[in-house]
């Protein structure tokens, strides 16, 4: 089998605007490509800042959602003991849950959680149908809801929403900070039920050992989120000395809140020689204050952290709109540019080729209407000199042939 043999296209055919064309597209490529570039990059930091903000909306949501848990776990623990009086708080919490994963369903798309959120929804309305017989059945099945069946969700947003990863400090502070506090309210949310719970069944007996070991360890392992707490927001306020004037009030509320709970822990249980039915209500009111002011403390650390999300997407949108306009300005620029250099070529290199042919018909009078000092204009001077001469020589040839 015979190939041909490769000819290489031959430049001296191409017209100059071609070639004008040509060198104009090949020197804008690599513009056009970091252009490119870095509009993507802009568009990267739009998308990751827009899904960090729907992340923190489904976390300081789901947050609420887990408070209603718990509270839903007292209310139902009250109405099997009887008192019936808390029947309606505990139908208000279910109806709360469901608004909670109703919200949370609208945002769970832009979260990454639709199906988690569903699989939510199927799951708490088979623990509505499920009968508890007793406090401590209800305590426990509530608190293995929470921790396997809600709390999973949230850090699936938090992970897909890339929210641990953030690359701002204070934004990874504070997302620290929301599950710290988590964990946190679920520890004395736990001690708030069974430190009521037992003072309202057992008073006038002392604590028995297991439960006075396990209150102590439910207020220690919450005094140890406390401190992480704190420590969190304080490294969110050092990256982002803006948050020290909102965020500094409601850390020391919650600070105070959680040390009071804690404190009348100990005085009231685990350091108590018997329990009293008085006492009951201050559990839950006390305990109640410190996941409160807890929750309050990091939704507006959260809601700070979208309006910082805000801001940087708003700075990459106009970084785009500006690096888009210089874009198109420039290659505007650039195709006006190479339009006029190649008319002021091929123009009078035309009008010039034309000239030549009517002198080589015999028309030594057409007019020469070039100029300048460039290549052109001296082809043009040249051309001149040449219908010049060609007169002057006609001229001597009829002088002769007169003669």
């Amino acid at each position: 089998m015979r190939f041909k043999r490769f000819r290489p296209m031959r430049m001296d055919n191409v017209s100059i605007s071609t070639k004008l064309w040509v060198l104009v597209g090949v020197l804008a490529l690599p513009i056009v490509v970091l252009m490119g570039t870095q509009f993507i990059s802009l568009q990267d930091s739009v998308d990751r800042a827009e899904k960090a903000r729907a992340g923190v909306e489904f976390e300081t949501k789901g947050l609420e959602l887990v408070r209603d848990f718990q509270l839903h776990r007292d209310h139902e623990m009250r109405v099997l003991r009887g008192n019936t009086a808390s029947r309606g708080s505990l139908d208000g919490t279910a109806a709360a849950i469901d608004a909670n994963l109703t919200e949370l369903r609208d945002l769970a798309g832009a979260a990454g959680v639709r199906d988690e959120v569903v699989r939510l929804e199927v799951d708490w309305n088979a623990f509505k149908s499920t009968e508890r017989k007793s406090a401590v059945e209800s305590f426990g099945a509530h608190t293995t809801f929470i921790s396997e069946h809600a709390v999973p969700v949230l850090l699936t947003a938090a992970t897909r929403t890339e929210l641990f990863t953030d690359g701002d400090l204070a934004s990874r502070s504070v997302i620290q900070a929301l599950f710290t506090t988590l964990n946190m309210g679920e520890q004395v949310a736990q001690a708030r039920a069974l430190s009521n719970l037992s003072s309202l069944e057992r008073s006038g007996e002392p604590p028995t050992g297991a439960e006075r070991d396990a209150m102590a360890e439910y207020v220690i392992t919450a005094g140890v989120y406390a401190a992480d707490l704190k420590f969190q927001l304080g490294l969110a306020m050092e990256a982002d000395p803006a948050l020290a004037g909102k965020l500094a009030p409601l850390m020391e509320k919650q600070e105070q809140s959680f040390l009071t709970f804690a404190g009348f822990v100990d005085d009231n249980f685990v350091n108590a020689n018997i329990l009293e039915t008085a006492r009951a209500e201050s559990f839950y009111v006390l305990g109640t204050g410190a996941v409160t002011a807890s929750n309050d403390l990091v939704t507006v650390a959260a809601n700070e952290m979208n309006s910082e999300f805000d801001d940087r997407s708003a700075a990459a949108m106009r970084e785009m709109q500006v690096v888009g306009g210089v874009a198109v300005v420039g290659i505007a620029a650039a195709l006006v540019l190479a339009f006029w250099v190649s008319r002021s070529i091929t123009r009078p290199v035309s009008h010039l080729a034309e000239v030549a042919d009517r002198i080589s018909l015999g028309e030594l009078d057409v007019d020469i209407d070039v100029h300048g000092t460039n290549e052109v204009g001296q082809l043009a001077e040249s051309l001149r000199r040449m219908q010049a001469s060609l007169r002057s020589a006609i001229e001597r040839l009829r002088q002769r042939r007169a003669a």
